[in-house]
């Protein structure tokens, strides 16, 4: 069932977490990674050089292989069996939720070394600061607009960012370099990083303990609203001079998506 209520919500069987469980070695992983969703995680938590260049491949073939436009999306995965919360990437057929434009950072890899972040060239070194002051550290005058007061239950208001990412990469009729998916994938590692570090800052605040020390229960409850609101887009043309797309304003509302999974 899909939903859009506080947050987006559907129901997907187990298989999906556990058919690429970060846990898992990469070698079993890959072996039976299929969809463009999965090839994506897989090469997302993937630590063994040769299994992700074999995932670069396959990530350029399956993506070649689309004629449609289409999102993927970063997702709070919840196993309501094992009690494991997580990262996945999802595909949607419906739009889901928008956020304003104003409110989205639009990243997109050139090369190796270089970043086109919001109309500025920089350097792949430079991303993870300026991301995070973009996302976290609004001006003054933009910190009305980009943070937000929410409650949660048990610990009462917290203030967390409005801010959703579009991270794009141009594979649509290319076959991009190994070198080239590990600059994407740093960057999309970072962005990870920069909501899970604040969700973590915030349990520490609220709760005196860190996000991981928190029960299950109240995990649900801080990821109902501070999730991972960022959108990946492949055909995007990343010149000096960019062409926006026609949907380069979509992006997922920051009311996270969630995917809850139980063992058939």
């Amino acid at each position: 069932m899909f939903k859009k209520s506080l947050f987006v919500v559907f129901v997907v069987f187990a298989f999906i977490l556990g058919s690429c469980n970060p846990k898992r070695q990469d070698n079993l992983c890959s072996m039976e990674t299929n969809t463009l969703p999965e090839l994506v995680l897989e090469a997302y938590n993937s630590i063994d050089k040769n299994t992700f260049f074999e995932l670069c491949q396959r990530l350029n073939d399956s993506i070649n292989r689309r004629t449609d436009y289409f999102y993927l999306y970063t997702a709070t995965f919840i196993n309501e069996t094992t009690n494991e919360i997580g990262l996945g990437i999802v595909e949607l057929d419906e739009q889901v939720p928008q956020t304003p434009i104003g409110l989205i950072l639009h990243i997109c890899i050139i090369d190796k070394n270089t970043i086109l972040m919001e109309n500025e060239l920089i350097k792949i070194d430079d991303f993870n600061e300026k991301a995070k002051r973009f996302i976290l550290e609004p001006d003054s005058s933009k910190k009305h607009n980009f943070l937000q007061k929410k409650q949660i239950e048990s610990f009462g208001e917290i203030e967390v960012s409005k801010v959703g990412v579009n991270l794009s990469i141009n594979a649509k009729g290319l076959t991009l370099s190994p070198e080239e998916w590990t600059a994407f994938f740093n960057c999309l590692h970072d962005l990870v990083n920069i909501y899970e570090n604040e969700r973590n800052n915030i349990a520490i605040k609220k709760a005196g303990v860190n996000f991981n020390s928190l029960t299950f229960e109240q995990k649900k409850a801080f990821n109902s609203l501070m999730g991972y609101p960022i959108m990946l887009i492949f055909d995007r043309n990343c010149s000096a001079n960019p062409v926006k797309s026609k949907n380069n304003n979509l992006h997922l509302n920051t009311n996270q998506l969630i995917v809850k999974t139980k063992q058939r």
